[in-house]
Order: C-alpha cells, then sequence, then structure tokens
C-alpha cells in the first residue's frame, strides 16, 4: 500500500514538479510542508465524497442526551470515529426503502450528535480513516489528484493544471463508482418473480429504455430502490380495482361484524359486515333469495345474472380496527376483485392485464428514467395507452358475456 509520502510524491508527479520527497513528515522542504499543510483536509474529503467500503463502521444507536431540537424526537451521541454519517439501519435492514430520517448537529454543550425519530437503529458511517496502509489504490489516486490541485497553484508554472486535476479526480471519481457497482450482487427485492421482472422489462421498453435490450434491465431498476417494488404493488391493486377481472372474482357469505334489525350499525345502517381478507375491492352485494323476495315480491335464483340491474347500496367504512361494508340488506353475498394469489397468477389468466399494469408502471418510472423534457409528454402517452386497452378490455368482457339470441330480454324474464 501507498504510504503518505507515496501518495504526496504522486501529486507533485502529476504537477510537473522535479522535487521528490524522502519523508513528507521530516523533509522540511516548501513541497513537503505544503502537502502536510493540506493532507487532513483532503483525505477527509475524499473520504466523505465517496461511500468507501473498507472505510464503513457501524454503530448502534446509543447514549441518548437532552434534546435540544424540538424538530426530532430523539438525540444520540455520535460514534468518535463517525466522518460522515450515511443512514440508519433498522430491524428491516437494507429491505427498508424509506430509511429513518435524521440530521447531524450539536447539543447544548456543542457535543456532536444525531437527531432522528428513529427510537432504535444502527448508524452506517464512514469512519475517519488515517492509517495509510488501510487505503485502497483507487482512495490513493484521488487523494493525490486533489492534492495536486492545490498544490498546482503555489508549486507549478503549468497554467490551469489546477482545473485539469480537478477534471481528472472527477472522471476517476465516476470509474470508481463504476467499478463499486460490479462488485457487488444486484439486490432485487426479496420474493421478485421472473413474471414481476418480466412486467418492468416491459415497461422500460415502452418509455425507450431498453440497455441496448439487455433484458437484465429490470433488475438493474429493482436494484437502484425498492420504490420500485413498492410502485409496482401499487399499480398492480390499482389496475385490479380499476376493472372487474373475470379472473379475479370471487364471492363470500357476508359475516355480520356488528348491527342488528334492532341495534342498526349507525344511523345510516343496519348491518356492519366483515371486508373480506383477500379483497381488494367490493363490486357488489347479491341479496339472498329470501331478502329479494321480501323486498320486491320476486323470488330471483341466488346468484342469479338479474340482480346485476338491481344495484344495492352500501359503502365502505371501519369500526375503527379496520374496513366493514355498511349495508341494509341481510345475509347477501358479497362479490368482490380478490388479491393475487401470486405475482405469476394474472400473467396465467389474462395477458391483457400484464400490458395494461405495464402501461401504468411506464407512466410511473418514466420520471426517473427520461430527461426531464421528454417526461411529461411520455407519461401521458402511457395513459392514453392505458385508457384505451381498458376500453378495449371493456369490449372484450361484453362480448365474453354476450347472452345467447334465444334468451328473453331481462324484463320479459322477469315477468
Amino acid at each position: 500500500m501507498a504510504s503518505q509520502t507515496d501518495i504526496c510524491n504522486l501529486a507533485l508527479i502529476r504537477i510537473g514538479v522535479q522535487q521528490q520527497l524522502v519523508n513528507v513528515q521530516t523533509d522540511g522542504t516548501l513541497p513537503a510542508l505544503s502537502a502536510l499543510l493540506i493532507w487532513d483536509r483532503e483525505r477527509q474529503f475524499v473520504l466523505r465524497d465517496f461511500p468507501w467500503s473498507w472505510a464503513t463502521k457501524y454503530a448502534a444507536l446509543a447514549g441518548q442526551v437532552a434534546n435540544p431540537n424540538p424538530d426530532w424526537k430523539f438525540s444520540y451521541t455520535m460514534p468518535a470515529d463517525s466522518l460522515f454519517d450515511r443512514r440508519i439501519a433498522t430491524s428491516t435492514g437494507r429491505l427498508e426503502a424509506n430509511p429513518p430520517a435524521f440530521r447531524r448537529g450539536t447539543d447544548n454543550a456543542n457535543n456532536p450528535v444525531l437527531f432522528t425519530d428513529a427510537a432504535a437503529g444502527t448508524l452506517e458511517y464512514t469512519y475517519d480513516v488515517t492509517d495509510t496502509t488501510k487505503f485502497d489504490p483507487e482512495f490513493s489516486s484521488l487523494l493525490a489528484w486533489r492534492l495536486a490541485a492545490n498544490l498546482a497553484l503555489g508549486l507549478s508554472r503549468i497554467q490551469d493544471h489546477a482545473k485539469f486535476c480537478l477534471e481528472a479526480y472527477a472522471g476517476e471519481k465516476a470509474q470508481a463508482e463504476a467499478r463499486a457497482a460490479r462488485e457487488a450482487q444486484k439486490d432485487i427485492a426479496e420474493n421478485t418473480s421472473q413474471a414481476v421482472l418480466d412486467i418492468v422489462n416491459l415497461a422500460l421498453m415502452r418509455i425507450g429504455v431498453t440497455k441496448d435490450n439487455d433484458l437484465k434491465a429490470a433488475a438493474d431498476v429493482m436494484a437502484q430502490g425498492r420504490l420500485v417494488q413498492k410502485a409496482f404493488i401499487f399499480e398492480r391493486d390499482f389496475v385490479l380495482r380499476d376493472f372487474p377481472w373475470k379472473w379475479a372474482t370471487n364471492y363470500a357469505d357476508a359475516v355480520v361484524e356488528f348491527g342488528s334489525p334492532s341495534t342498526p350499525a349507525n344511523h345510516d345502517w343496519v348491518y356492519a359486515y366483515h371486508y373480506p381478507d383477500d379483497a381488494v375491492f367490493i363490486r357488489r352485494l347479491i341479496p339472498s333469495t329470501t331478502a329479494a323476495a321480501s323486498s320486491s315480491g320476486l323470488i330471483y335464483p341466488h346468484h342469479s345474472r338479474l340482480h346485476r340491474s338491481h344495484q344495492h347500496p352500501f359503502v365502505i367504512g371501519s369500526d375503527g380496527e379496520g374496513q366493514v361494508i355498511f349495508s341494509n340488506l341481510a345475509t347477501p353475498t358479497i362479490e368482490y376483485t380478490r388479491k393475487l394469489t401470486s405475482d405469476a397468477e394474472f400473467d396465467t389468466y389474462d395477458r391483457m392485464f400484464t400490458s395494461m399494469l405495464a402501461w401504468r408502471l411506464a407512466a410511473t418510472l418514466a420520471p426517473s428514467r427520461l430527461d426531464p423534457k421528454l417526461v411529461d409528454k411520455k407519461v401521458q402517452t402511457c395513459i392514453n395507452a392505458y385508457l384505451l386497452e381498458k376500453t378495449q378490455a371493456e369490449a372484450a368482457n361484453l362480448n365474453e358475456s354476450a347472452q345467447r339470441r334465444d334468451d328473453d330480454a331481462e324484463w320479459i324474464a322477469a315477468r
């Protein structure tokens, strides 16, 4: 590994200084004294400027102190060797899409503290590495460029050499970031199925992001932030709720949570029914044969399609612990859109759903993947395509449920 003198000599070479140092600590020359003067400042700058894996430490949040900051619930003492605070890891660890917010500050005695609303957790930070034997070659080279940029002003006669050194620093830093990305396994969200990756890829292709047709693009996007997984779940449930998919249809007998004719659930509704655990959208309540006869004088077969033209009022409310279905119907059957049992299920049942979901997801991903000048137009294109395919799905749904020509009209059948 390079020593402190080696790194300083490299900086001098890069600005054309021929005089080399034997020992930067004892030489006493102008180059040596100049390098020592800025050494710690530039070393700490480069440590803070990149999340070096070899300079990473973890420490449990501890040592709560009196909190002088009313914006935060807690304040913790800082590790003595902390140079740059990266994040607070919770029990969720790297699966946490939104790590707890924090801010470094000082207490009333001007000691460094960490302000946060997290009651517990582990601080990930860059520690103040002073031992040059622990520096990796990339760090040593970057530090030499920073030293050179500062020393050039006083030791070099080459015009604009400081600017050149800073540009070289920026270029090497970009290369270090690329190498760090290659030196780690992409961290795709747990339980991410191939079906999900396929849909993310389809969404990316629809906004022109193909990475030269590399079908690993979805994995790269998933690795960039677990918010993509949250966006996928949100858009999946949106499309499930936005259309009465036949393959996602379920029925359940209503179970009373509270309420009866003698003791109504509230001033507007008699019954409060349990919201099915696997439901994402309640479509309608189907009255029982007895309820239908008592309310209209007609007796319909249970689950009769004739009931579709008779929409019975209900609302979704809360009992303080979860959702309930308020209604005045006694013992109805609930028709609802159910949750998916697996990510691959929608692909098995209906390609139209997959395509509509990809359009919604494409609109969501576009702002973070495209040039800001193109985002608005591309998002609108995706939403328009989604609405068009939804119209096509509605037409296909009607065609697949068309009556036979010899069926009587409903008003005749109801006579």
